[in-house]
């Protein structure tokens, strides 16, 4: 492909040189320029087309291996799981069951242990919780209510007298936007998904908050056509453990970005591997017969990034687990003989990761892989 990029560029200089050629020796008639300013219209198309083209390409693994599940659980009563996160005891899993949104369980037995985060709009309760993440420095696990815009967090730490008590409930009601997910950083900062900055009906993307003032975002898109922005309105995003590094893949077709937090929001690498080809049906998104299935699920730790990338289009192949480095390079694929929805990894273990799975008749269970080193 890049061969054919450089041929026809190359004939493309061609002809602008027997343009002025021509130019300098003798004018053209008239029949004779309009047919060379077609050839050359037809050249410029075709080379923006190859170049449009060759901004996509499928992942290529270097290394394709089968990998067993180890199931944890028996079936899980919840509802949809929304979210999950594991830390040096516990799985902690988003999802509504007997009217409260986290469920804990034992890391090792898969036994649930308690059920916290009571649905409701009183303090210490959450209408619409849509994620939730650990904090192993500290020990505490929020979980974020996107209607009532407000972060909760608890105590989790095994040995604390205080296990599962709400230690903080931090609003962002008041910052006169939208919030659609909030990440603490370090240092007193926020990283937010979400419409906050210099008032605009344009879509945006990430802000960074410190002081409930934002000091830095980031709203470009990595498409010109601005029709196919709402893919990002909810795409799979991870954080590193460190706090400096976020991973973005969509849904819908496959993009991923790689940023970089340490300072403020950096753009610092972007692959390209499926486009994302949606249409709209009475303003809702959705996908058509060309539509390729990118990235369902994302988690990070400090080297690595592991994804849930289905690049098909067919929508049910969730039995992979699919690896990349920071900068984007692909570094192993492994096939999974069970389908997975949701994926977390553990600080304390560099070469496990945790999952639910879903059988075919969507029963919910956790599971373990082990992975290479």
């Amino acid at each position: 492909m890049f061969l054919r990029i450089r041929c026809v560029y190359n004939l493309k200089c061609i002809i602008f040189a027997s343009i002025e050629k021509n130019i300098a020796i003798s004018s053209l008639d008239s029949y004779r320029w309009k047919k060379l300013s077609l050839y050359v219209c037809l050249i410029t198309i075709l080379c923006s087309c190859q170049k449009q083209r060759s901004a996509y390409a499928p992942p290529t693994f270097p290394e394709v291996k089968k990998i067993h599940a180890h199931r944890l659980s028996d079936e899980l009563l919840i509802s949809y799981p929304l979210d999950m996160a594991v830390s040096e005891d516990y799985i902690f899993i988003l999802a509504l069951a007997d009217n409260a949104w986290l469920q804990v369980y034992d890391k090792t037995t898969g036994q649930l242990l308690g059920s916290f985060v009571t649905r409701g709009q009183g303090p210490g309760e959450a209408t619409t919780a849509n994620m939730c993440y650990y904090n192993a420095r500290e020990k505490k696990i929020s979980v974020y209510d996107e209607s009532s815009m407000k972060l909760l967090t608890y105590q989790f730490d095994k040995d604390a007298d205080n296990w599962g008590a709400l230690i903080e409930e931090r609003s962002f009601y008041d910052l006169g936007g939208t919030l659609r997910r909030v990440w603490e950083l370090r240092n007193g900062r926020f990283l937010v998904d979400g419409q906050l900055g210099t008032k605009s009906d344009q879509q945006k993307r990430f802000q960074m908050l410190a002081d409930a003032k934002v000091v830095a975002d980031y709203n470009d898109f990595p498409i010109d056509t601005p029709k196919e922005r709402s893919v990002w309105s909810s795409p799979a995003i991870a954080i590193s453990p460190d706090c400096k590094k976020m991973a973005v893949g969509t849904l819908y077709g496959g993009i991923l970005e790689l940023f970089d937090l340490s300072q403020n929001i950096e753009l610092r690498a972007i692959r390209k591997f499926y486009p994302p080809v949606v249409q709209y049906l009475s303003g809702t998104i959705q996908n058509t017969e060309e539509t390729v299935w990118g990235f369902s699920a994302l988690c990070a730790t400090d080297e690595r990034i592991y994804s849930v990338f289905i690049g098909d289009k067919n929508p049910n192949l969730f039995n992979n687990l699919s690896v990349f480095d920071w900068d984007g390079r692909e570094l192993i694929k492994y096939n999974t003989d069970c389908l997975v929805l949701r994926i977390c990894a553990s600080t304390q273990e560099p070469n496990k990761l945790y999952g639910i799975a879903f059988s075919e008749t969507h029963e919910f269970y956790l599971v373990s892989f082990s992975l290479d080193s």
